[in-house]
């Protein structure tokens, strides 16, 4: 199954046609790892989780896992996958494609690498078509902490997918959304009063809205809101995904 981010270049067409002046160089898509720096945190093992977006099928992706066996990832269109471990011991958490030559011997061929050490222990990576091309390989990867110390009940997260700089407004706070995830925002997990959640783009100087919803912040986990392109080539009005999922 393809992993399809529709229409992203139709919405910086459509930004265009309508008369912004967005950039179409592609500078602000991720090219590597995303990481929050922190100091080495020492835990036995990294729990985390898949998401893939990107025009690719993102198949025949492994990994050695805690017991040290090769392990295929699954991804769902919609959702964080299950949840996988990797032993934080090892550094360099290595993804890669079993591949068989004319002889019939079998290979490795890496198609992504993260490092961990900085991670807590759950974390979020999600692949992209775009290809790593500082190292030289088949995927970037954009990865977040989502231990509960940082992503825990209460925090709001975005990750912004469509292609073009966004602004959000969380009630009155003003962010800047670049491309890749966001910083946490942190809202009280017991104040059960709907929150209004704006996104604007800018075009020809103006600011534009491209979404609006309501929502609560949970009080047993936090909330990721996925930013992706719109469906019609000409539309300026963006899909946004709210996954509320446990990550125990």
């Amino acid at each position: 199954m393809r992993f399809r981010m529709r229409a992203v270049w139709g919405f910086w067409l459509g930004v265009v046609l309508l008369g912004g002046a967005v950039s179409l160089s592609g500078q602000n898509a991720p090219t590597g790892p995303v990481v929050t720096p922190k100091e080495e945190i020492e835990i036995d093992s990294l729990r985390f989780r898949v998401m893939a977006f990107g025009d690719a099928f993102f198949e025949g992706i492994r990994f050695e896992n805690v017991s040290e066996e090769t392990e295929l990832l699954t991804f769902n269109p919609y959702r964080r996958s299950k949840a996988y471990e990797h032993p934080k011991k090892e550094r360099m958490l290595v993804f890669f494609e079993e591949v068989e030559d004319e002889r019939g011997r079998m290979s490795r061929r890496d198609l992504a690498r993260i490092d961990v050490s900085k991670l807590g222990d759950r974390a979020l990576l999600v692949f992209t078509d775009l290809p790593d091309r500082e190292n030289e390989l088949q995927y970037s990867v954009l990865v977040v902490d989502e231990s509960e110390m940082v992503f825990g009940p209460g925090a709001i997260r975005f990750l912004n997918l469509t292609g073009a700089q966004l602004v959000s407004l969380v009630g009155e706070e003003r962010i800047l959304l670049g491309g890749g995830f966001s910083e946490v925002v942190q809202r009280d997990a017991a104040d059960r009063v709907p929150i209004m959640f704006r996104f604007a783009v800018e075009v020809g100087g103006e600011w534009k809205s491209v979404f609006a919803t309501r929502r609560q912040s949970h009080e047993e986990t936090g909330t990721l809101f996925i930013l992706k392109p719109p469906v019609e080539r000409d539309s300026l009005k963006i899909r946004v995904n709210a996954l509320v999922e446990s990550l125990k």
